[in-house]
C-alpha cells in the first residue's frame, strides 16, 4: 500500500511540474515576453509608433534605439539620430560621426527606407549605401533647403535591390 501511495504521489508531482500547477516551477509561466532585439546599426531605418513602442527595422520588431546613443556600422562609429520631420512614426537611423568610405561601384545594396525622413538626413543615409539621387518637388528655382524638406517617396521604392552608384529619384516637399 505504501508503494502504491508513493507511486501516486510521484505521478501527481510530475503532472504538477509539467502543467505549471506549482507557481514558479516548470510548465508555463506568466513571465513577460522577451524584449525585442536591438536594432542593427548597419540596417535600414528604425520606425517606432508614438511613444517609441512597436519599433520595426524592415519587417523585424526591434527595441527603440537610444536617441543620441552610440552605434557602429563596420569600422565607422555613429550616433542614433531622429531623422523624421514629424508624421505618424518616429524614424531613427545610425548616422556616421565621420563620412565613411563609399562602397565600391556595382556593389549590391538595397534601397533604404527614407520616406518621411528629412532630406539632409536622407542624403547621409543614401551616401552610406553608395546611392546617388535627384530631387523632384518643392524647391524654389533649383534652390533646395535640405533641412526644411522631407522625402515623401522614392523611385525605386525602399527594399528594392540596387547597386552602389545607382541613382534614385526622391520626391520631396515641405510636408508629406
Amino acid at each position: 500500500m505504501a508503494g502504491t501511495l508513493a507511486g501516486v504521489a510521484a505521478v501527481a508531482l510530475v503532472l504538477a511540474l509539467t502543467t505549471g500547477a506549482l507557481p514558479g516551477v516548470g510548465g508555463s509561466s506568466d513571465a513577460e515576453p522577451a524584449a525585442p532585439a536591438p536594432p542593427d546599426a548597419a540596417g535600414d531605418t528604425v520606425r517606432c509608433a508614438t511613444g517609441l513602442e512597436d519599433c520595426t527595422q524592415g519587417e523585424a520588431p526591434v527595441s527603440a534605439p537610444p536617441e543620441g546613443g552610440s552605434c557602429d556600422f563596420g569600422e565607422t562609429p555613429g550616433t542614433w539620430t531622429q531623422v523624421d520631420r514629424g508624421g505618424e512614426d518616429t524614424v531613427y537611423s545610425c548616422l556616421a560621426d565621420e563620412v565613411p568610405p563609399p562602397p565600391s561601384m556595382g556593389e549590391p545594396t538595397t534601397v533604404p527606407d527614407v520616406t518621411n525622413v528629412g532630406l539632409d538626413f536622407a542624403d547621409q543615409i543614401l551616401r552610406r549605401e553608395g546611392l546617388g539621387y535627384e530631387t523632384v518637388g518643392d524647391d524654389l528655382f533649383g534652390l533646395i533647403d535640405s533641412e526644411a524638406l522631407t522625402v515623401c517617396q522614392t523611385d525605386p521604392e525602399a527594399g528594392t535591390a540596387a547597386e552602389a552608384g545607382d541613382e534614385l529619384t526622391l520626391f520631396i516637399d515641405s510636408s508629406c
